[in-house]
């Protein structure tokens, strides 16, 4: 996407995203135009929230897999809505999910995600639970400034129902899913576990 030169105020429609526009209904902006007009440190801009989901081993359809990641970026002190892309693996068939311009629905919180996830062709509806015995929290230092603090979950449970036109609705499920929520945001009630030194 070209980011237009900003003179003046963004015009309606739009916000500051590093000197340039940026679309309020934007999905992502290309990294190379993040940056702060105020003169902040660009690099404490990026992923603000990201969610990433593997599922395999589903009973009926034991060859099929899942690998979807979530994110929403942030710019200045707006954040862009969510993104989704990956994909879904049937019989050998991959179907694409998500991408840029097709806005999924999506509930991330880091013990469960619910989302709705449009792509060419057919829909994707999908619940993640994880189990509070099973995650694991860390927070990472930002190599350019403040942490992150990453949810993992080895276990989870998944059940997706996929629509497709001239097919009937596929509902699959699994405990084989490993869901991993991050986030710069505080995870309140969640205790991280300190890394190992070295």
């Amino acid at each position: 996407m070209a980011l237009a030169a900003q003179a003046t105020g963004p015009p309606a429609g739009t916000q500051r995203a590093g000197r340039g526009l940026l679309p309020a209904d934007a999905a992502a902006l290309p990294a190379e135009h993040v940056g702060d007009p105020d003169g902040d440190d660009p690099a404490h801009d990026g992923p603000d929230q990201v969610g990433w989901l593997h599922a395999a081993d589903f009973g009926t359809v034991p060859e099929a897999w899942l690998e979807l990641v979530l994110a929403r970026i942030k710019v200045g002190p707006a954040r862009s809505p969510w993104t989704a892309m990956g994909a879904l693996s049937l019989s050998g068939a991959r179907t694409a999910l998500g991408g840029l311009g097709r806005r999924p629905s999506v509930e991330a919180r880091p013990d469960r995600l619910i989302a709705d996830v449009p792509s060419d062709g057919a829909r994707l509806r999908l619940s993640v639970t994880a189990d509070d015995g099973d995650p694991v929290t860390v927070v990472y230092t930002d190599p350019h400034g403040g942490t992150r603090t990453v949810r993992h979950a080895a276990l989870a449970r998944v059940e997706l129902a996929l629509r497709r036109p001239g097919h009937p609705e596929l509902t699959l499920s699994t405990t084989s899913g490993a869901y991993e929520y991050g986030t710069s945001q505080p995870m309140p009630g969640i205790v991280p576990q300190p890394l190992p030194e070295g």
